[in-house]
C-alpha cells in the first residue's frame, strides 16, 4: 500500500497543484530531516495550508477543521496548553456531551498530522487523565499556523511567567486576530479579582472566548493605550482613542478604544471596524425582493427625509450604506456626515464627525448645503438643532437619509416632537420611516441543535426584520396634527404597512430564525398592538 506522502504527491500532480520539479525540491529538503512533505510544501509556498490539509483529509479519511471558525472555550485552550509537549501541539476544540455515546464523552482534537498513530496514542493517553477512560476521541487535520495562534492566545490561569508578562504585544495581536476570525463587532476586557475575562460580541451577543491571568493585565492595558494614543498614567477617568491596523492588503481595520474605571481595574471595550469591508446588498442583509423594490423606489425621490429607526446595534447604518450603494454616485453628489465612517464608498464625499468637537452634525450639514449636494446622509439625528436642519435640507430640494432612536416606525414622528421639532416643519417632509432589528439565523450546520461551529448556541450569522411606513397624504396629515398612535396605525395599515413582528414570523416559518430569537430581538413589540388597532 502506498504511503500517505506518495498518495499526496500523486494527487498534487493529478490536480496540477504542483509540478514535478517542485516535488523534487521538496524531496531534497526532506533529506535534511525534521519536516514532513506537506510541511515543506507549505513552507516553500508551493501550496496553501488549507488546500494541503483538505487533500490529506480526502486521502486518509480524517476530516479537516478550520480552527479560525471554531470558538474554543478558555478551559479547553488551557487543557491543550497543559497537555501539549514541546513543539508538538494540539488543540481540544470541542468536548460535547450532546454527542456522547454509551462509551463516554466525545472529545474533538485538532492536530497538524492526525495520521501519525504514535502521536495520537500519546495524546489520547495524556488526555484520559482529565476526560476519563470512557472518553471517545476524534482527531482532525488543522493548519499549523492556526494551532500556533491558539497557543499565543492562551495564558494559563495557574501561572504567568515573566516572559508571558512581557509578551503583551503578541498576546493582544492574537486577540485581535481572533476577533476578526470570529467576525466580532466588539471586544470586552472585563477585569475581575484574579483574572481578566475577554468577551466578544458575535452576532449581537457577548461570548467569553478567553480568560487571562490578572498579572498580565497591567502590561496589556498599557499596550492598548499606547496604540490608541491615550494617557497610560490615567486610570481613574474614562478615556477614548483609536488605532488602525492592517493584517494584509484586504484586512485593514479601525479599532475604537474606550476605557472605564471599575473597582477591579480598568474595563476596556474595543469596537472593530473593517475599513475594506464590502457593502452588502439589501437581499444579503435579509430584505425580501418586495421590500428591496420598495426601498429602491423611495431613494429615487428627489427630496424629502427618509428615517431609519432602531436601537444601537440594529444595523441601521449598514442598511443606509446599502441604499447609498444603489445610487449613481457619478451623477449625484452624495455627501455624508458619520460618527465614525464605517464603510468607504467610491465617489461619495464622506466626512467623519470628530470626537474633539472640531465639527458637529449641525455645522457639517450647513457646510454641505453650500457644496451643491443631491443626497445628504446624516449618521444620526440626536437633538433639536440637527433635526431642524435636516428637515430644512429636505424642504429645500435634497434627499436626506438619517437614523433616529425610536422603538418602531410609528413612534418616530413623536420622537422628533420630543426633540422639539414643530409639527408645521414636519408637514410634507417625511418620505418614509423604517424600523429594523437584527435576529440571529439558525445554524445551517446543526439546524439549531448546537455545534462547535456555532459555539453551541444553535445560531450563526444575522438577518434583518423590519417594518416600513411609506408616508402618503393621509398619514402626513395624521402626523402633522399629532393624532393618536392607534389612528396613525390604522392609516398605515390601510396603505400597506406590515408590523415588524409579522415580518419576523415569516422568517420563523421559513426556518431562518426561531420564535425564541424573535422574542429576544423584537420583544413584546408595540407592533403587536397595531395588528388590529381599535
Amino acid at each position: 500500500m502506498k504511503s500517505t506522502d506518495e498518495q499526496l504527491k500523486q494527487e498534487l500532480l493529478k490536480t496540477e497543484m504542483l509540478r514535478q520539479d517542485q516535488i523534487c525540491i521538496i524531496e531534497a529538503e526532506q533529506l535534511k530531516g525534521g519536516e514532513s512533505f506537506d510541511e515543506i510544501c507549505i513552507r516553500l509556498g508551493f501550496a496553501k495550508s488549507p488546500q494541503i490539509k483538505k487533500l490529506l483529509a480526502s486521502i486518509t479519511g480524517i476530516q479537516y477543521v478550520d480552527m479560525k471558525k471554531q470558538n474554543v472555550s478558555p478551559r479547553l485552550l488551557r487543557l491543550s496548553h497543559k497537555y501539549s509537549q514541546g513543539n508538538f501541539r494540539f488543540v481540544i476544540f470541542c468536548a460535547s456531551e450532546a454527542r456522547s455515546t454509551e462509551a463516554g464523552l466525545t472529545v474533538s482534537v485538532a492536530m497538524v498530522d492526525p495520521a501519525d498513530l504514535h502521536m495520537r496514542e500519546i495524546v489520547e493517553r495524556n488526555l484520559r487523565e482529565h476526560f476519563g477512560t470512557s472518553a471517545v476521541f476524534e482527531f482532525f487535520y488543522a493548519d499549523k499556523s492556526a494551532i500556533d495562534e491558539c497557543f499565543e492566545e492562551t495564558v494559563p490561569a495557574e501561572e504567568v511567567s515573566e516572559a508571558e508578562e512581557l509578551n503583551a504585544a503578541n498576546l493582544f495581536q492574537s486577540i485581535l486576530k481572533r476577533a476578526i476570525a470570529l467576525q466580532a463587532s466588539d471586544i470586552h476586557f472585563h477585569a475581575m479579582p484574579s483574572l481578566v475575562q475577554v468577551r466578544m460580541r458575535i452576532d449581537g451577543l457577548l461570548r467569553t472566548v478567553h480568560e487571562l491571568h490578572y498579572n498580565i493585565w497591567p502590561n496589556l492595558v498599557i499596550r492598548i493605550k499606547i496604540l490608541a494614543n491615550i494617557d497610560i498614567a490615567e486610570s481613574r477617568r474614562p478615556q477614548v482613542g483609536h488605532f488602525d491596523m492592517s493584517f494584509d492588503e484586504s484586512q485593514k481595520f479601525d479599532f475604537r478604544v474606550s476605557t472605564h474605571p471599575t473597582i477591579y481595574g480598568e474595563s476596556v471595550v474595543i469596537r472593530v471596524l473593517h475599513k475594506n469591508k464590502k457593502i452588502m446588498s439589501l437581499n444579503q442583509l435579509g430584505f425580501s425582493d418586495e421590500m428591496s423594490a420598495k426601498l429602491l423606489g423611495l431613494i429615487k425621490r428627489p427630496y424629502g427625509l427618509f428615517l431609519l429607526c432602531g436601537p444601537t446595534g440594529s444595523g441601521k447604518t449598514t442598511t443606509l450604506y446599502a441604499l447609498c450603494s444603489h445610487m449613481d454616485a457619478q451623477k449625484l453628489n452624495i455627501m455624508t456626515l458619520e460618527e465614525p465612517v464605517e464603510y468607504q464608498m467610491e465617489h461619495v464625499r464622506q466626512t467623519e464627525i470628530s470626537q474633539n468637537g472640531v465639527i458637529s452634525f449641525v455645522e457639517g450639514v450647513r457646510s454641505i448645503l453650500r457644496q451643491d449636494p443631491d443626497v445628504i446622509f446624516i449618521g444620526e439625528i440626536r437633538d433639536e438643532e440637527t433635526a431642524n436642519i435636516a428637515l430644512r435640507a429636505a424642504m429645500t430640494g435634497h434627499l436626506v437619509l438619517s437614523t433616529l432612536h425610536s422603538n418602531d416606525a410609528l413612534r418616530a414622528p413623536n420622537r422628533l416632537f420630543d426633540l422639539g421639532v414643530k409639527p408645521a416643519l414636519l408637514s410634507g417632509q417625511i418620505v418614509a420611516v423604517m424600523s429594523q432589528r437584527l435576529v440571529r439565523c439558525t445554524c445551517a450546520r446543526c439546524a439549531g441543535d448546537g455545534c462547535c461551529e456555532c459555539g453551541g448556541s444553535g445560531y450563526r450569522g444575522r438577518t434583518a426584520v423590519c417594518e416600513l411606513m411609506v408616508v402618503n397624504e393621509a398619514i402626513d396629515e395624521c402626523i402633522s396634527s399629532q393624532k393618536p398612535i392607534a389612528q396613525l396605525a390604522k392609516y398605515a395599515r390601510a396603505s400597506g404597512y406590515v408590523p415588524m413582528l409579522e415580518d419576523g414570523l415569516s422568517k420563523v416559518r421559513r426556518g431562518i430564525t426561531t420564535h425564541r430569537e424573535l422574542q429576544r430581538a423584537v420583544g413584546a413589540s408595540a407592533a403587536t398592538v397595531y395588528t388590529n388597532p381599535s
